[in-house]
């Protein structure tokens, strides 16, 4: 595994989540605040840790569901740069079935507008914690999810 493989698959994520974005928000979002993979196994999720090392790539925070990396050099997809990667555990809690690939988390400064505009909607779900909350996005039909939290990750650690 390597450089090419990390970008065809963040390329991946990102394009199936403007997609899916696109069939149920119409609204312009901000730019990705990070992408998260789902390994979908221990040695292939040691493959992408192994791969972030030896990028130099520096873990910048990490919780329940495994670190998140600020890249050295940025991945660049049609919908701008990527410099945030989250590598998810195996068991991860937001990948119960095991049947994604990833998630894109946006950064907006129109969360309540999104909230509740789209709150009520089947096709979305919301995740809690302390100081924050994420409006979720999932289809059953798709490998990705679209998150939009009221914090971005990035903002909330500085950067």
């Amino acid at each position: 595994m390597g450089w090419d493989h990390l970008r065809d698959v963040i390329v991946t994520i990102v394009n199936k989540a403007v997609r899916l974005k696109g069939k149920y928000i119409q609204e312009p979002l901000g730019s990705v605040d990070y992408v998260a993979i789902f390994p979908k196994s221990n040695e292939e999720r040691t493959q992408y840790l192994d791969l972030m090392g030896a990028l130099s790539a520096k873990v910048v925070y990490t919780d329940h569901d495994g670190p998140l990396y600020h890249l050295p050099k940025a991945i660049q997809t049609d919908y701008g740069s990527i410099d945030f990667i989250k590598i998810c555990n195996v068991d991860s809690i937001y990948n119960p079935k095991r049947d994604q690939i990833g998630y894109v988390d946006y950064q907006t400064s129109g969360y309540n507008l999104l909230k509740d505009k789209y709150g009520k909607n089947p096709a979305f779900s919301f995740l809690y914690g302390k100081g924050w909350e994420i409006l979720c996005l999932a289809n059953p039909d798709e490998d990705v999810s679209v998150y939009i939290p009221n914090i971005p990750l990035s903002k909330d650690l500085g950067f």
